[in-house]
């Protein structure tokens, strides 16, 4: 699985470096994949029955979550003009501390209710953000300026 982060982390790279829109749209639809992937493998952890099943999908979801982020980050850099790009990723990182540290408290308060209950909540978290990339802005023959 780590391999496969770093095939994801590398083509996201490579596409990012030469960077046309048609490539933005595949990495758009790359990471809307893993994002919904991720969710599903999410779902289907609650209802293994077996350790290796458990594995692999622990596995699958690690590594479908990283390709989402390391493909979501690329897309983003190209939504910010050159000016503001440094910005948006410090911002984007600092949310994304936030959240895991917010996450990991909220996780363990509803874990004591049910198990149930953060299992779906993760995975319509992720499976909601990649219905709201279809609403990320188009700068298709728009003049980025800052």
């Amino acid at each position: 699985m780590v391999s496969f982060f770093s095939y994801s982390h590398y083509f996201s790279s490579v596409i990012h470096r030469n960077t046309s829109h048609d490539k933005l749209y595949f990495l758009f639809v790359l990471t809307v994949t893993a994002m919904m992937i991720t969710a599903c493998c999410g779902v289907g952890s609650y209802f293994v029955r077996s350790a290796l099943q458990n594995l692999i999908l622990s596995c699958a979801l690690q590594a479908f979550n990283a390709a989402s982020f390391s493909t979501l980050m690329s897309v983003l850099i190209e939504l910010f003009p050159a000016s503001l790009r440094g910005l948006a990723m410090t911002i984007l990182m600092n949310m994304s501390y936030v959240g895991s540290i917010a996450g990991n408290l909220v996780f363990g308060l509803l874990l004591d209710i049910s198990c149930a209950i953060p299992v779906f909540l993760s995975a319509g978290v992720i499976a909601g953000c990649s219905l709201l990339c279809f609403f990320l802005p188009n700068t298709k023959n728009v003049q980025m300026s800052g």
